[in-house]
């Protein structure tokens, strides 16, 4: 059997290049992070573009419903590349595909196949001439159909129906493919053409047969009737010939009126075809129990069939029903959001409102701090007071001296100014005999300005400063009191603030506490609706199965009736066939011949009964043979497909109990009747602990994901079964299809996988054991896909 070993993707939806290997025998768990978008944190990250390329690779088709095959290479890109390489322990070979799509040229493709020395073999096979060809060689090399891989293999919601979702049709063809019921039919038809011509030969001698018994039968009237005393008599010759017009006429009239019941016969029963059809239409449609039941009334009515069991009152309340539900749902998902939004304007309230909490602890602590270190430096301050007053003379002369060079400065710059010469051409400004600008002693003078009011100030604040330090000595104990007051202030505005946090928590708890209340009550509901839906589908069988009764029974009489009508028919033919042969012959022969002629057409009849009696049952024989023939192949089909049937119901049921259900799956269907015809259809009950728990559709959305699981690995290891020694795919690929179930339920289809020692992807938006070992983190930042482990 073919593994799937590795993959290798290039500029592949958004991915830009990737590597996987294939952990073999366990369930990895693929999940996502998207943060290029806060809103959806786990879709679209590029969980299902691995899918995609495996999928790709496979069949040459893609999954997503797009118009090409080239919508799937990265928008920033104009090729993509696959590579898929399989692995087979059965003959120790590799196979390997690659596919190369491009925006502008012709999709290529290359496959090699190696065996275990590395060497490449069967290149007669794997070089094919056109990209179809690749695709039949691909899917003939791992022996598949692309229904088979889509459906037990590689499963997503826009590709994959549930067994127990898909119509009746459809279960049939499944078990048809696992049965191999489409070969038994092929001989069944084989076996229905010989019986055509036999079919034919031997209504035509039971014709001969019933035309000869009218006949012998019209001998044997005439024979009662004749008196051979008198047969020579004229008056009695004219009354016979009376007679026989008579009985000619008769029998007219009989098959007039055999033809046309049989007429009205085979309107009805072709009215009835057209009826079964159309039950069987309304049946595979989606048509509510309701209506069809109405419909399926109607039809009773107007053609005379009977009555069928009364639907509509229970109908009608289930109707309700479902409509309340389906009202409550509404008005529970409008709450949800409503609650959530509530929820998340409070976490948003909370979050900032903590925010400012936390800011203003951090900012009380540095403040504090300050003004401990601030009273500290006061007290320094006032045992430097001595040293700063001498500081301060010192630093007021240097200031006085620095301002009268100032001065001196500021007026030999003044006096350079007033000297300044202007060319009269061109306006320039300059000096005569001195380098310097005259933009230079402008700003000079703007500087030494500057410095002079700024020495002014310095003197001015110094003489301020020296006037008032005693006086600020004498004020730190009031600014430390202030100090210390302040700092009992901010201590309780965050006392404050934190018991409005602290009731901020309490509606925030309440208003989740709401919406998983309200969470809950949908689900209850779901799940309701899915039990209404369930008794509905119950319901919708018995309605279908009862009139399927009605119109099979009416049909069956039906034929039956035309039968007895051809037969009385060719009853009356032969006998006035031969009233016409005696007139004739009471016409033509000697009036004293005419009951030896009778009785010598008696004798001739008799022969040719006895003659026509025997080959009717030589052919009879001929046909039985045929017949038994064709019902040992119906029995066998049904024989092969309640195998099947019951093989799949098996391996189910030891599915469920390896991931821990305890819900069991009864199959029932191909089943032959009295009549000899085959009753395929298929019915799937649910058990639990022995007891009929009602149809799949009345269970909550965890228990549904079990038994698909189920399902699909039973489908999965029937179809493997069924392929050719080395073949088939031991690997599953299962997109979301089981996010209905909790974490403990992820971990109990894991560890069943597991334990079974299946390969499988299985891609989740849900929650994952942060101890499960086997998984894969697909991250999407700035529009790449990467690969994480």
């Amino acid at each position: 059997m073919w593994r799937l070993s590795e993959i290798r993707i290039r500029n592949i939806v958004s991915f830009h290049e990737a590597t996987l290997n294939i952990s073999q025998g366990v369930a990895t768990l693929i999940f996502g992070r998207n943060e290029d978008n806060a809103s959806q944190p786990c879709n679209g990250s590029g969980k299902s573009s691995l899918i995609e390329a495996i999928s790709f690779a496979l069949t040459g088709e893609q999954l997503r419903k797009v118009k090409s095959v080239e919508e799937i290479i990265n928008d920033h890109a104009d090729e993509a590349y696959v590579y898929l390489r399989l692995d087979n322990d059965f003959n120790d070979t590799t196979f390997t595909i690659e596919r190369n799509i491009s925006r502008n040229a012709p999709q290529s493709i290359e496959c090699h196949k190696y065996d275990a020395a590395g060497q490449e073999i069967e290149t007669d096979k794997t070089i094919q001439p056109t990209v179809s060809d690749y695709n039949k060689f691909i899917l003939n090399e791992i022996g598949l159909s692309k229904d088979d891989i889509y459906n037990n293999f590689i499963l997503c919601d826009n590709k994959y129906e549930s067994f127990f979702d898909c119509s009746d049709k459809n279960k049939k063809e499944v078990i048809n493919r696992f049965s191999n019921g489409i070969i038994v039919d092929e001989s069944i038809a084989r076996v229905q053409a010989d019986m055509e011509p036999i079919v034919v030969r031997l209504n035509e001698v039971n014709n001969k047969v019933i035309n000869v018994k009218g006949s012998i039968s019209a001998i044997e009237n005439e024979l009662t009737q004749v008196d051979e005393k008198k047969v020579n008599a004229q008056k009695e010759r004219e009354s016979h010939i009376e007679r026989l017009d008579g009985q000619i006429q008769k029998c007219r009239e009989d098959i007039e009126a055999a033809e046309d019941k049989k007429s009205k016969g085979e309107k009805r029963l072709e009215l009835l075809q057209q009826l079964q059809k159309q039950v069987a239409n309304l049946e595979e449609s989606d048509t509510a129990l309701l209506e069809a039941y109405h419909q399926i009334k109607s039809m009773c009515e107007v053609n005379e069939l009977g009555t069928v069991s009364e639907f509509d009152v229970l109908s009608e309340r289930y109707k309700k029903d479902l409509i309340d539900a389906n009202d409550l749902i509404t008005k529970l998902k409008a709450q949800i959001n409503a609650a959530n939004k509530r929820v998340k304007e409070l976490q948003k309230d909370y979050e900032g409102k903590n925010n400012l909490y936390t800011q203003h602890t951090q900012e009380q602590s540095e403040l504090t701090e300050k003004d401990k270190a601030l009273i500290e430096k006061f007290n320094k301050e006032v045992a430097k007071i001595d040293q700063q007053l001498d500081k301060i003379e010192d630093q007021i002369k240097v200031h006085k001296s620095r301002q009268a060079q100032l001065e001196t400065l500021i007026a030999r710059n003044s006096a350079m100014m007033d000297g300044i010469i202007i060319c009269p051409k061109c306006e320039h400004k300059f000096f005569v005999g001195n380098e310097i600008t005259v933009e230079e002693v402008r700003a000079n003078l703007v500087n030494f300005r500057t410095e002079m009011e700024d020495n002014k100030s310095k003197v001015k604040k110094l003489n301020e400063e020296f006037d008032h330090y005693d006086d600020q000595a004498a004020t730190k104990s009031d600014e430390i009191e202030t100090i210390e007051k302040r700092i009992k202030s901010r201590s309780l505005d965050l006392n404050t603030e934190y018991s409005s946090l602290v009731s901020l928590s309490k509606k925030l708890d309440e208003a989740e506490r709401s919406v998983s209340s309200l969470q809950k009550q949908q689900i209850s509901t779901e799940n309701e609706l899915d039990r209404i839906n369930g008794k509905i589908e119950v319901m919708r069988n018995r309605l279908f199965g009862e009139i399927n009764g009605i119109l099979e029974g009416r049909i069956t009489n039906g034929e039956n009736y035309i039968s007895q009508q051809t037969s009385s028919i060719k009853f009356i033919q032969g006998q006035m066939a031969q009233y016409q042969q005696s007139k004739r012959e009471l016409l033509e022969a000697p009036q004293t011949d005419f009951t030896a002629s009778l009785k010598a057409s008696l004798e001739k009849y008799q022969s040719d009964l006895q003659k026509a009696e025997k080959s009717a049952s030589d052919i009879q024989s001929e046909y039985d043979i045929l017949k038994k023939q064709e019902l040992d192949f119906v029995m066998f089909k049904s024989y092969i497909a309640r195998k099947k049937i019951d093989a799949l119901s098996l391996i189910v049921n030891d599915f469920l109990e390896k991931i821990g259900s305890d819900i069991r799956l009864k199959l029932e269907g191909f089943t032959v009747t009295k009549t000899g015809k085959l009753r395929d259809k298929i019915s799937v009950q649910v058990m639990r602990d022995g007891i009929d728990c009602g149809s799949y559709h009345k269970f909550s959305g965890g228990e549904k994901a079990r038994l698909n699981l189920a399902c699909i690995l039973s489908l999965h290891t029937l179809t493997n079964s069924n392929c050719e020694d080395g073949k088939g795919l031991d690997f599953i690929i299962i997109d979301e299809l089981l996010d209905k179930s909790d974490e403990m339920g992820m971990a109990t289809y894991c560890e069943a996988l597991n334990k079974l020692g299946q390969t499988a992807l299985l891609i989740t938006q849900g929650g994952v054991s942060e101890g499960y070992p086997h998984k894969l983190l697909i991250v999407k930042k700035q529009g790449i896909s990467t690969i994480s482990n």
